[in-house]
């Protein structure tokens, strides 16, 4: 039976027809990773960044290929990769990070460096200089909309612990308390 959760996916851009394959254990999961980071201006694949930047959310689609089981993924994205030859993917080759096992060494280096992180006054000035002038259109915001609601939101189903509930409650008064003192 095939995971309707599970398989290869394809962005692309209307305005230039080129497009990026890619592979999920969850689709709903990845296009969201994907979309955020497009729109933060952090993707990691520069391709696919200037493209966006360049041309607008709205000018992307997101499709599903195929749906697969997971143990066959690599060989169906590669399949897609070899041949549809996507202009925004950066490797020829399909890889993924399944299986994947950080050190506690590792996991404590990416938790520091994470740790509080802010941006500067430039950065800030320069990320809200790139999003003025961007409006959604109609339908973008209906697909937003329509991607929020029930089973499809990310959270359906799920629910926070008191004890994160604690902590993001303390992290709302700090970063409010600090808002309000800069004022």
């Amino acid at each position: 039976m095939t995971n309707k959760n599970c398989g290869i996916y394809k962005i692309t851009n209307t305005v230039t027809g080129k497009f990026y394959i890619g592979s999920a254990v969850n689709i709903k999961i990845r296009w969201a990773d994907h979309r955020s980071r497009l729109v933060a201006n952090k993707h990691g694949n520069r391709h696919l960044q200037n493209s966006w930047n360049k041309h607008g959310e709205d000018s992307f689609t997101f499709e599903v290929l195929e749906y697969c089981e997971k143990k066959r993924l690599i060989g169906r994205e590669q399949f897609y990769i070899d041949n549809e030859k996507p202009a925004y993917n950066i490797s020829p080759t399909a890889g993924n990070s399944l299986g994947v096992k950080h050190t506690d060494d590792t996991k404590r280096k990416v938790s520091e460096a994470k740790k509080g992180f802010k941006h500067t006054d430039e950065s800030k000035r320069k990320i809200s200089e790139a999003r003025k002038g961007k409006v959604k259109s109609d339908e973008t915001k209906r697909k937003i909309s329509e991607a929020n609601k029930g089973e499809k939101h990310a959270m359906y189903g799920k629910h926070h612990t008191d004890e994160t509930k604690r902590k993001m409650s303390e992290a709302m008064k700090r970063y409010w308390a600090e808002r309000l003192s800069n004022e």
